[in-house]
């Protein structure tokens, strides 16, 4: 087929398929008019061609290829170098090519948008004696809309500056990015997606206050959630006994997923081929003992069954091995009877750092295996009983032994073990002089720079402790300043806060239940809250009529409009409240955990606030007393 005939059938192909297009008006030549351009094409608002419609021109160039029946659709075109330059000099051109199947004379039209920004990293990026350049085309939509994009987008990147920097500071927070693409780019919210203005045809714009705004060499990368972020599911993996509760599911590429179980632990899952699952364990040494025992029993349960569940799927694994698998299983053993000493005495084994322990420290623990979890009696060359201290790197747990069975042997337990309540006293200065009273292993056996650091306080039990005391013995006040030491220790050891403000929680709920002066187990409840979350509006208001109720004393009724004002966010009238205590006083006041939110402030909350229900059991008298609407309402 002549070279000419190729052309001209190539020309009327695009004209043809132009036609079909109501805004765009074409300027083709069926001569080949030119080395640089065949004409253009007039793009409009409307579907007329008046020129209160005109909106751009694009300059065009149409190429003819003649192929063999039979053979591969090509998708790419070589040009000329100096071709290409002049591309450059008219700020691009929309380039046209199309096959013309040399028996049939059936058409394949292809096209590519040569912007500036394309057309100078092709110049640079080619060999310096390199004479001809080939670029990747892409096959002509048949919608006439799809063709309109393609046009209208080959006139919005001509405006491109190869080299040019993008002013950020236009943008502000609230902007908005527009991606005007030429239909090609396909994302379906599941895959990995990056964009190079150097290769791909889109171009990003940013509606800011100065107006729609272009936003140069924008490299963009689409990463779905699912691979940025990942997300929990709602089933255990399980290996060898061990549960591992809403597992973290993460896309790493397009063929791995990955598992992640714990801090040190994540299993790989590879797409299947030939109908086998690959799977790649991944684990390290975990400092922390909760972990390490978690990883390592995961992992010989996967080895030994071949396989693991995931939820009711089991996932079978060709068999593997392990370097050092026997050192590994004599590491696990020796760490299982370590875990097994403070699961005995209600210890967090999630809080100990193995990296911390002294080897002295390790042959103690391990000689507490015995007393404590078989309750084996230790024989010890002990004058009689007493306490145990126990260091366990900055933590330490309180032990407690008792004269065994025979001469010589002892029992050993932990301080707040549940067995022995009602064997604790303390000295208490009375009216009457000193007394022996009855109270709970929180209150006199554990000092406030050690309460902490102990592991063993078995928290969940203690409002059980004190209500089966409360049957014996006026402990209030006791319960109030565990309330007050409890709160404290959360702001000293972050990493035990929830624990210890759970706790403080629900021991002054109980106080609530069963006390009689409700406002400062109210203001101590909204200290706890106010270091959980926000304090809502009817939590404020409810400390506003607290703050001006009159309390017979002075110094109480002080105290609570100090509080209040802290708890307010207040920070001028709790200073000058602050100003006019007694020095012994505002050293006492020093000493509490409200003193914590005056001197370093309100902790910035951004959880979502909600309402509690609590709050609803609450109400003002016509006296203007804080008063409770019913205890089991507040539980």
């Amino acid at each position: 087929m002549a070279t000419r005939e190729v052309e001209e059938r190539a020309v009327h192909t695009i004209k043809g398929l132009l036609l079909a297009c109501p805004r765009l008006d074409d300027h083709l030549k069926t001569a080949d008019s030119g080395p640089l351009t065949d004409g253009h094409i007039d793009f409009h608002s409307r579907d007329d061609d008046r020129v209160e419609t005109f909106r751009a021109r694009v300059s065009v160039q149409v190429k003819g290829r003649s192929f063999e029946p039979g053979s591969k659709p090509r998708a790419s075109f070589s040009f000329q170098r100096s071709h290409l330059q002049g591309y450059l000099s008219l700020k691009g051109i929309l380039f046209f090519v199309v096959d013309i199947d040399s028996k049939t004379k059936a058409a394949r039209p292809y096209y590519a948008i040569l912007n500036p920004l394309k057309l100078d990293d092709h110049l640079k990026s080619a060999r310096g004696d390199q004479k001809n350049i080939s670029i990747r085309v892409k096959p002509v939509p048949s919608s006439p809309e799809a063709l309109e994009d393609i046009v209208a987008l080959a006139h919005k990147k001509s405006d491109e500056k190869p080299g040019s920097v993008a002013d950020l500071s236009i943008l502000g927070e609230s902007s908005r990015f527009n991606i005007h693409t030429d239909g090609s780019i396909r994302f379906d919210g599941r895959s990995l997606l990056e964009l190079d203005p150097k290769r791909d045809d889109y171009l990003v714009t940013a509606e800011t206050d100065f107006g729609e705004q272009v936003v140069e060499q924008a490299a963009i990368k689409f990463i779905p959630e699912d691979w940025l972020i990942g997300k929990s599911l709602d089933f255990a993996v399980v290996a060898g006994g061990v549960a591992i509760e809403q597992p973290f599911r993460r896309r790493l590429d397009e063929d791995t997923v990955a598992l992640e179980l714990n801090d040190s632990l994540r299993v790989l899952l590879k797409r299947p081929v030939g109908g086998q699952q690959a799977i790649k364990l991944q684990f390290d040494m975990s400092r922390y003992l909760h972990s390490r025992v978690e990883t390592l029993e995961f992992v010989f349960g996967m080895l030994d069954q071949r396989g693991f569940w995931l939820g009711d799927t089991f996932v079978q694994q060709n068999e593997a091995a392990l370097s050092d698998e026997d050192g590994l299983r004599a590491q696990l053993e020796y760490l299982q009877s370590l875990a097994a000493v403070f699961n005995s005495i209600g210890a967090d084994t999630k809080l100990i750092d193995l990296e911390e322990i002294t080897d002295r420290q390790y042959k103690q623990l391990v000689d507490l295996y015995d007393p404590l979890v078989s309750r084996v009696e230790a024989k010890a060359d002990l004058p009689g009983p007493g306490r145990i201290l126990q260091p366990v790197g900055k933590w330490r747990i309180e032990l407690i032994c008792f004269e065994g069975s025979e001469p010589g042997n002892f029992k050993v337990r932990h301080l707040f073990d549940p067995e022995l309540m009602m064997h604790f006293a303390a000295s208490v200065e009375t009216d009457e002089g000193v007394k022996r009273h009855l109270v709970t292993p929180y209150d006199a056996f554990v000092d406030d720079e050690h309460l902490p650091y102990t592991l063993n306080l078995r928290l969940d039990g203690m409002v059980d402790y004190y209500r089966k005391i409360s049957e014996y013995a006026e402990i209030t006040s006791f319960a109030t300043q565990t309330v007050l030491r409890l709160v404290n220790s959360s702001d000293q050891v972050p990493e035990r806060r929830k624990e210890f403000l759970g706790a403080a929680m629900a021991l002054n709920d109980w106080l609530i239940e069963a006390g009689d002066e409700r406002a400062p187990y109210v203001i101590n409840r909204l200290q706890i809250v106010a270091r959980q979350r926000e304090l809502i509006s009817e939590e404020r208001d409810l400390l506003r009529a607290i703050k001006h109720t009159g309390d017979p004393d002075e110094l109480i009724r002080t105290l609570v409009a100090y509080s209040c004002s802290v708890l307010l966010g207040d920070t001028e009238e709790a200073d000058f409240v602050f100003s006019r205590f007694e020095p012994e006083t505002r050293s006492q006041v020093k000493t509490w955990p409200i003193w914590t939110l005056h001197d370093q402030g309100l902790p910035d909350h951004s959880e979502k606030r909600v309402t509690p229900e609590w709050i609803t059991a609450w109400s003002l008298t016509e006296e203007g007393r804080a008063n409770s609407g019913g205890a089991e309402r507040l539980k």
